[in-house]
């Protein structure tokens, strides 16, 4: 199968999943959250759960970082309410320089989850319709 909307060609987010799975990378699931601290919090506590990272489909999901490392108030395994006040991204495409999107992050790059409002808006692809994530925001996580 091809084509965007079927959900199987290897740029779109659950290629990328199986990819990583084929890639001995261990099992990943594509998810979708309403508002970009919900987003965040995900992947975090899926950092925190596996170790491993978890992608973020950016750029209204025309491009993808790789969100590796985190700060916070309290483990986000632990009891205590907790909230992200670091985030550590890498760009696989940098130092390129993006027409519409303006430089990429470099390499660990550590930003706030304000600033990643710039980058990690809701999904929205001119290629047609996304039943189920089109307006929300999109990561390629790890399970167990």
């Amino acid at each position: 199968r091809s084509g965007a909307r079927s959900g199987y060609a290897a740029g779109e987010p659950l290629g990328w999943a199986r990819g990583l799975q084929q890639r001995g990378a261990g099992h990943y699931k594509v998810v979708v959250e309403s508002t970009l601290i919900k987003a965040v919090r995900r992947g975090v506590a899926a950092i925190r759960a596996t170790g491993r990272p978890v992608g973020l489909l950016v750029w209204r999901g025309a491009h993808s970082w790789v969100l590796h490392g985190f700060e916070t108030t309290a483990d986000p395994a632990g009891p205590d309410a907790w909230s992200v006040t670091r985030i550590y991204v890498s760009d696989p495409w940098y130092p390129r320089l993006s027409r519409i999107w303006g430089r990429s992050r470099g390499p660990n790059a550590g930003i706030t989850p304000k600033q990643l409002t710039e980058d990690y808006l809701p999904w929205k692809r001119p290629t047609g319709r996304y039943p189920g994530m089109d307006g929300k925001f999109v990561l390629v996580i790890p399970v167990d």
